[in-house]
């Protein structure tokens, strides 16, 4: 339990009671407005510490979140470049240390030679293409 959430009961109690003590006449009006007031600022005191806790427990939530997040990251990546390595030992002769030694470019490599391939094939596909034409006039019962 927070410090606050103490400290604010306990303020609470003691501004009840001098309101009590205030409201049977023993002592002034004045007194019955502070003992309120202490009571009512025991009360945001303690609202504060539970906020505080709660969002201490968001926070420490999020973290273990997070980490087990970073955890699975890893875990996977781990396992793809397992697997790239695994493929890259079945090449033949220097094909595997290149690939190995500079992974980004041989992707950069390979996204290029599939742009090519693309606009080879793309005069392929013109002579499919649909043209809709629109009609010089709408429909009557438009």
């Amino acid at each position: 339990m927070n410090t606050d959430i103490i400290s604010g009961k306990v303020k609470q109690a003691v501004g009840n009671a001098k309101y009590e003590q205030a409201k049977q006449g023993i002592d002034s009006v004045s007194k019955a407005l502070e003992g309120k007031r202490e009571e009512v600022a025991g009360v945001a005191q303690e609202t504060y510490g539970y906020v505080i806790e709660k969002a201490q427990q968001v926070v420490d939530n999020l973290t273990s979140k997070t980490d087990e997040a970073k955890q699975q990251v890893d875990t996977r990546l781990s396992d793809y470049n397992n697997k790239l390595a695994a493929a890259a030992d079945h090449l033949p002769g220097d094909v595997n240390r290149t690939i190995v030694r500079y992974p980004w470019m041989t992707i950069v490599a390979v996204l290029a030679l599939g742009l090519v391939i693309g606009f080879w094939l793309k005069p392929c596909f013109k002579k499919y293409e649909y043209k809709y034409q629109y009609p010089a006039e709408p429909p009557q019962n438009f």
